[in-house]
Formats: C-alpha cells, structure tokens, sequence
C-alpha cells in the first residue's frame, strides 16, 4: 500500500479514470463528446486500465507507442482499418499510424498519457 493509501490495482484504476476524465474535458472542448468513466462498459474500463499499467512498466514510452500497443490489441481482436468505423464489421478509422491520426485524437492520447503518468509517477 502507498503512502495515498491506495493499493497497485486501485492506482492503476485511479491513473486510467483520471486520464480518461482528462480527455473527455479536452474532446468536450474540441466540440465532441464523451461518455463518462462510470457509463463505460467494464470491457472498455480495462483497456484503459491496461493502458495505464503499460504506462506504469514502460513511462519512458510516448503516447505513440500507447498507440500502437491499442492497434495491434485491436488487430488480434480482428479490427481491421477503414475510413468509417463500424463496430459490428471491426472496422475502425484509427488502426493507423500515430502520424496519421487526426490532431484531435493525438492531443486525446497525449493527455492521457500525461495524466495517466502523473498519478502513476508523480
């Protein structure tokens, strides 16, 4: 237990809910909303928890290995890339190199990983 008084699965839930909130602010301000960390599926809750863990092993890494890390996650889940997304196909518009996202998306994926690490690092 740390000093916060929180175990390693709750600061990694702490981190991944922090970074998540963070970037709902952020996309609300870009003028797209967000659904909030509690009315998430506990599936999408643990991705970015998963995501949050890998910030915690390797906080050296950026946000564009974050990203990677998600598309081949998502490829093994048998997503493929397409311009428009469409959950029962698996085809999502995001399985791309992070070069190529949109500035929106890179600016979510940055601030998460900030935030993520903040809690996770100091």
């Amino acid at each position: 237990m740390s000093k916060d008084g929180l175990n390693a699965t709750e600061r990694l839930a702490c981190a991944a809910r922090a970074g998540f909130e963070a970037c709902r602010v952020v996309m609300a301000a870009l003028g797209e909303e967000s659904p909030r960390w509690r009315d998430l599926e506990d599936g999408t809750r643990l991705k970015f928890i998963s995501m949050a863990d890998s910030i915690r092993l390797h906080p050296e890494r950026g946000p564009e290995a974050l990203h990677g890390e998600w598309c081949e996650g998502m490829r093994n889940l048998g997503w493929i890339y397409g311009d428009e997304g469409d959950r029962e196909a698996k085809i999502h518009p995001f399985l791309i190199e992070y070069e190529r996202l949109p500035y929106h998306i890179r600016t979510r994926d940055r601030v998460f990983y900030a935030t993520a690490k903040a809690v996770l690092h100091g």
